[in-house]
């Protein structure tokens, strides 16, 4: 009962959480303390769990296939939305969610919110004419026994049917690469399942990327295999090679055999704070908006429809 007096009082602003996932419930650890929060579980979420409030912020944090469901459900009760990554499981949803740009409606791709990735932008900036980049490879893996804590045959992550898979679950590589490069001109791509606890979905994706105009090649490994935790970006140019591991956090710039290490004390999880804080502040500077969301979800699907 205190959410409804408090948003009656305008004491603290109000913010709904659907899902109490991993991620819905890194919302509400992040930001129970600063905000008035309804957390509702996703199998549970009605209209008429809403009444008659009206929030400041709604974050949609349920599976990928009820995404689009809970926003058409929740679009007349708040200005602004959150959606966790990937936007949705299917390209057909998009379609039923082609009015919603009338609302700040934002995706949470928050790799860009890292320290790491902003100095990284700046970097690569700085590298525009003092080389050509020949190649880039991207890598994220780690194993779900060890990510997940419950049994993870019953997680989002090993269902296709709720949006699981390495694709899109690991989406966040793609909307860096998005961020970084735009569309390629060629995709190739190969998923398989090959560890036995995983039967449902694809526990691996390489993808290799070619642009032609600015004749990069991308490589790209999106997996559930790997022992120990893997996350980085290297590029490779003509002077340089640049490696950003985003597992501990720091850039090495290689050249003439010299290193120069650039570390940074970024945590993920408090993004989950800063992203909805920008949000309710009208600060939009690196957030993945409506339209870019689109592009990049259409992107994912370039990959997906790219496996042979």
């Amino acid at each position: 009962m205190d959410l409804y007096l408090n948003y009656k009082l305008k004491m603290k602003k109000s913010i709904l959480i659907i899902g109490r996932g991993s991620s819905g419930l890194r919302f509400v650890k992040n930001l129970e303390k600063k905000f008035n929060i309804l957390n509702v579980p996703s199998r549970k979420f009605r209209k008429s769990l809403l009444k008659k409030l009206y929030f400041d912020l709604i974050i949609i944090s349920s599976p990928a296939s009820f995404h689009v469901e809970h926003l058409l459900l929740c679009k007349n009760y708040a200005d602004n939305f959150l959606i966790e990554k990937p936007l949705t499981n299917s390209l057909n949803n998009l379609k039923k969610i082609k009015n919603i740009k009338k609302k700040n409606f934002f995706v949470n791709h928050n790799l860009r919110e890292l320290e790491i990735i902003k100095n990284l932008k700046r970097v690569l900036n700085s590298l525009k004419n003092k080389g050509s980049l020949n190649y880039c490879s991207v890598h994220c893996g780690y194993n779900l026994k060890y990510w997940r804590k419950k049994n993870i045959n019953k997680t989002v992550a090993y269902s296709k049917k709720l949006g699981g898979g390495a694709l899109l679950e690991l989406s966040h590589e793609l909307d860096l690469i998005f961020n970084f490069f735009g569309k390629p001109t060629n995709i190739r791509s190969t998923a398989k399942n090959l560890s036995k606890s995983v039967k449902d979905v694809e526990d691996i994706l390489i993808s290799n990327m070619y642009y032609a105009k600015k004749k990069i090649l991308i490589n790209l490994n999106l997996n559930f295999l790997d022992n120990y935790k893997k996350r980085y970006f290297e590029f490779v140019y003509s002077n340089c090679n640049i490696f950003v591991d985003l597992a501990k956090h720091k850039i090495t710039i290689i050249k003439n055999n010299n290193q120069k290490v650039m570390k940074f004390k970024d945590n993920l999880s408090d993004t989950y704070k800063i992203i909805p804080t920008k949000i309710l502040n009208k600060d939009y500077k690196n957030l993945c908006g409506f339209k870019e969301s689109i592009k990049v979800f259409k992107f994912i699907f370039d990959v997906k429809n790219s496996i042979k």
